[in-house]
């Protein structure tokens, strides 16, 4: 079974688009504007400037370069689908701002999983003294898992979905990366919002695979693998390509990472500071959750270029997979991205999803037509032209 399909049998968006609702936002147009027009794309970007020629679900119709050179990104002409989405759902669902807001529950799960992975680490390498081979399967079982935790959490905090107090998320972020021997919580939190501003402008958004990513791997299985393993330095090289300016919080953030890393080291030892090591490279790297950094952004399908996982880990890793709908709406924590989906299910059920993430690993590392260059890019006036066309037709 393929692991990406589509969810659900759905009347096509053409037809459901003649669903009455009541109009709640100027931005939404007609939908009989578009639907019944025989005018070419060319002529609708001129005669209606101000709407997005593309219909529901603002799928893309990009130039498939990548079709006939592996290297090569896909080119997308217009701005993501996020935005249009947004608006579209909002007009029919005004209810779903009820959603928007943090969620404070997020805060005890970080303390849980800091003082889980302090526990386990003092008590598999100094109480019990367990082999590096021992050491190795917990690290990627029991240690990678909570690592994975932390990173989603990170995420949260990115979008102030901890706490209303932007201090209280960057405290949070700093505690989080306690367990975490690299200080990456507060950079990460600096970087991640551009992704989302900039989704997939070339030069903007620092999610996409660097040149030589591309280039190195290209559709090669043996070299996805190894692409997959070191993911946790690619990610970490991304973000130092854009080079933004180093704040305080950052340099707090070493301060006190630098300062349990060294804690750790003399309570533990070099083995309790190798499990640490072990659970962040297993977690961002070849654990199966990790499988969320293909199953976000890769494209599976043409004309889509971001989608959600479904599969039952949401329930131990903070709906991370629930990834249409975060894009969508931003300000909705975690633990309420599910009921966006069953409120606004039309919009949703017709993408395609996942719901293995074992599977995403598999067809990604061996489908000839996958590869780090297996991501929609624009540039940045394709990007401008896109938001121009703010109205939607539904």
């Amino acid at each position: 079974m393929p692991s990406v399909y589509v969810t659900e049998k759905a009347p096509s968006f053409k037809n459901s688009c003649t669903l009455s609702f009541k109009r709640t936002n100027s931005l939404v147009v007609d939908h009989k504007l578009l639907k019944n027009s025989v005018l070419t794309k060319e002529e609708l970007e001129k005669d209606y400037p101000d709407v997005d020629y593309r219909l529901l679900p603002f799928t893309g119709t990009w130039n498939d370069a990548n079709s006939t050179n592996k290297n090569e990104f896909f080119k997308d002409d217009i701005d993501d689908p996020h935005v249009k989405r947004k608006i579209a759902i909002l007009a029919r669902y005004p209810e779903i701002r009820n959603l928007y807001g943090p969620d404070e529950s997020t805060q005890y799960i970080t303390l849980i999983c800091v003082i889980t992975q302090l526990l386990s680490t003092y008590i598999f390498t100094k109480l019990l003294n367990l082999p590096y081979k021992i050491l190795i399967i917990l690290a990627y079982i029991v240690g990678a898992s909570i690592s994975q935790i932390i990173g989603i959490i990170f995420h949260e905090i990115s979008h102030q979905l901890l706490s209303n107090k932007p201090v209280v998320n960057k405290l949070y972020s700093i505690i989080g990366n306690i367990i975490i021997p690299l200080p990456i919580g507060i950079s990460f939190c600096k970087y991640h919002l551009d992704h989302h501003a900039y989704q997939g402008v070339e030069g903007k958004d620092p999610d996409l695979p660097l040149e030589f990513e591309k280039w190195l791997v290209s559709n090669r299985w043996y070299f996805k693998i190894v692409w997959i393993f070191i993911y946790p330095l690619l990610y970490v090289l991304r973000g130092a390509v854009y080079a933004k300016k180093f704040t305080y919080w950052e340099l707090l953030n070493w301060l006190c990472t630098l300062s349990t890393d060294a804690c750790i080291f003399y309570a533990c030892g070099s083995k309790g500071l190798a499990y640490l090591v072990l659970s962040m490279w297993f977690g961002f790297g070849i654990h199966p959750v990790a499988a969320h950094f293909i199953q976000e952004h890769y494209v599976f399908t043409q004309g889509q270029e971001t989608y959600s996982y479904y599969g039952w880990w949401n329930k131990l890793f903070l709906n991370i997979g629930y990834h249409n709908e975060h894009h969508d709406f931003q300000k909705i924590a975690w633990s309420r991205l599910p009921a966006v989906r069953r409120i606004a299910g039309e919009f949703y059920n017709c993408l395609d999803a996942h719901y293995s993430w074992l599977g995403v690993f598999a067809r990604f590392i061996f489908d000839d037509g996958m590869g780090p260059s297996a991501r929609a890019v624009r540039d940045r006036e394709c990007q401008r032209k896109g938001r121009k066309m703010i109205k939607v037709s539904i």
